[in-house]
């Protein structure tokens, strides 16, 4: 059993919570992809990555009639940081077995790959 989260967290509006729930339905580790921002020009290009591979996609197929007039349905709650993320997987009892990190072509951005395992007392 494993379950993998692909580039959601920042999606979730409890993301420890997320985290916890993923925790509870398996008894194998958790991988995520996520990606974080390690400069500011990163943060940027994150949220102007976001806006172009998200709502400005969207309204494009929108426009396109290949979707349906109406909100975009996903909207980022917040961006990651290494610290941040790492922060959320000690709050919802989580440790890092593994990281991978990837430049992924952008200044600033990395796409880290976690293998997570439950705390022992967790």
């Amino acid at each position: 059993d494993a379950v993998t989260l692909l580039f959601v967290l920042h999606y979730a509006a409890d993301p420890v919570r997320l985290l916890c729930e993923a925790r509870r339905v398996t008894h194998g580790p958790l991988l995520v992809l996520q990606s974080v921002s390690m400069s500011r020009t990163g943060a940027a290009l994150l949220r102007a990555r976001e806006w172009g591979q998200g709502r400005g996609a969207y309204r494009v197929t929108q426009w396109a009639g290949l979707l349906p007039r109406g909100p975009h349905p996903l909207t980022p709650r917040c961006f990651h940081t290494r610290p941040s993320l790492d922060r959320l997987i000690t709050a919802a009892g989580l440790h890092v077995v593994a990281r991978e990190p990837s430049v992924d072509g952008w200044p600033g951005l990395s796409r880290e790959l976690l293998i997570l395992e439950r705390n022992e007392h967790g």
